[in-house]
């Protein structure tokens, strides 16, 4: 059998063949990150053609893939932001989950905003059908593995490739790399004493983590956003009766999405300008005009959508600074919005009392004698505490990967195989996904996409960008690798 036609099993075990005797695979690329990004970006590639043999390895530390904290819930409470009709996993077909629900049969309308856990279920069934069609196949020149664990370090070697340890003492020599890793935990605030309150809950989104709050006791939420609404109908749901207080530096909560006249797109105003003045002036002129005609804010800045990368992408670092300092903790609010019976859920709990929002800066966390957990805040008005038996960190993940406490992100850092981008708001990369090392040159090797490429895309954590970002991304790596026809550090290069 030729060479190229090594398919399925018979693949495999060349492929484990090599890798004992080497440790290095023929055309390995690793997938660091199984949640949504990472999964997209496999399936991708495993639709792909490759002309010479392809091993791709799909490296998660949590035992659920294709899932990450937003979609590995189980809560019902806890909804997709996006209608169903518009949440399919590849742009070519953005009604497939839509189409997975009707097939098991769930009542639902296109419009329904429904629970993240489906979708989750959605993306691991849409996984195992690529990887039994690649199970099936006699004509792809690809194998797959899933791999449980997580990668701890990494390190640049001679001939190109990347060493990656894992945490259950694997190490693997890959050829490309692709970094899909989700948000970065939140940032734990800083405590007062020399331990963490125990009723202090910095990671809400682990399994059960909510699960033994006292129904009765009085809880505080740091940070307004959809996670606060997603914690706080969660302990409704469990039975919760005791008050709950939210604190945010602005007090700002998401808006609730609410169908709105059809606003015809002004892009071609905005194309071209490389002044955030100028962008924010334009925007002022048609959301007067739409509340004119009687339409809504939302139609504005949903016309504008299709166009926010290339809006952002063609201004200067100073100027995205500056639009920053406009917009960036309201387009967390206008942009990621409520589905309309969550916000009918929050805003009840704030009529009855039960849920207070409050504006304060967070300074300190501390351990009371009672067992309470005391945190400190300060506004315009000077400074404050309020005291609760459960502080829930709901503050949003970190942004600037210098301050990263994972080991991973530390060691390619030191490295020298990435390096942050001008505004610290994730990688530095240029727009396709590939990576500028610590020389700042552009790397054929090493890619990312989501969240650490939101210094340089702005628009690009919802799955209606990731869709988009995964297939280019699988489609430029086959590219690469057809074009060299020779995989880097091969014997024959």
């Amino acid at each position: 059998m030729p060479q190229n036609s090594i398919t399925g099993k018979a693949a495999r075990i060349l492929f484990r063949i090599l890798n004992n005797l080497t440790n290095k695979m023929p055309g390995q690329i690793l997938i660091i990150g199984g949640g949504i990004s990472g999964t997209l970006t496999a399936i991708g590639l495993l639709r792909s053609s490759f002309s010479v043999p392809v091993h791709v390895v799909l490296l998660e530390r949590n035992p659920l893939i294709a899932r990450g904290p937003a979609y590995s819930t189980t809560r019902p409470e806890h909804l997709l932001n996006v209608p169903a009709v518009r949440m399919g996993l590849f742009p070519e077909d953005p009604a497939g989950f839509a189409d997975y629900l009707r097939s098991r049969s769930i009542d639902f309308s296109d419009n329904d905003f429904m629970p993240r856990s489906l979708f989750g279920d959605y993306a691991s069934h849409t996984l195992e059908a690529e990887m039994q069609a690649l199970k099936n196949s006699r004509a792809k020149n690809i194998s797959f593995e899933i791999i449980s664990a997580e990668a701890e370090s990494a390190s640049r070697q001679p001939d190109g490739s990347t060493e990656v340890s894992l945490s259950n003492g694997q190490t693997l020599l890959a050829d490309y790399i692709i970094l899909a890793l989700g948000n970065l935990p939140a940032p734990g605030p800083a405590v007062t004493g020399t331990k963490t309150p125990a009723g202090f809950i910095n990671n809400p989104w682990l399994p059960n983590a909510i699960s033994s709050v006292n129904p009765g006791h009085e809880v505080l939420i740091l940070g307004t956003g959809l996670s606060m609404a997603d914690m706080a109908l969660s302990l409704l749901a469990q039975g919760h009766t005791g008050k709950i207080t939210a604190v945010s530096s602005r007090g700002l909560m998401p808006e609730q999405h609410k169908p709105a006249k059809a606003c015809p797109s002004f892009y071609h105003e905005i194309a071209g300008i490389q002044s955030a003045r100028a962008i924010m002036g334009v925007l002022r002129k048609h959301l007067a005009i739409a509340d004119s005609q009687g339409s809504d804010w939302r139609a504005v800045l949903d016309s504008l959508r299709p166009h926010t990368q290339q809006i952002w992408l063609s201004l200067p670092v100073a100027e995205k600074q500056l639009l920053l300092k406009y917009i960036r903790h309201v387009w967390s609010v206008v942009r990621h919005r409520m589905p309309p019976q969550v916000a009918a859920e929050i805003n009840a709990m704030r009529e009855s009392g039960q849920l207070q929002i409050e504006v304060g800066y967070l300074r300190s966390i501390s351990a009371t004698e009672g067992g309470k957990t005391a945190v400190l805040f300060s506004r315009a008005s000077g400074e404050f505490t309020l005291v609760a038996h459960t502080v829930i960190n709901c503050t949003g993940p970190e942004s600037n990967y210098n301050k990263a406490q994972s080991p991973l992100i530390r060691s390619l850092l030191s490295e020298g195989i990435v390096r942050t981008d001008a505004l610290n708001m994730g990688l530095d990369a240029r727009p396709d996904g590939s990576l500028y090392n610590a020389e700042g040159q552009v790397s054929e090797r090493c890619f990312t996409l989501g969240q650490p490429m939101r210094g340089i895309l702005w628009e690009c954590t919802a799955v209606p960008e990731i869709r988009v970002q995964a297939k280019a991304l699988a489609a430029l790596l086959s590219r690469l690798i057809n074009k060299s026809l020779l995989l880097p550090g091969s014997a024959e290069a």
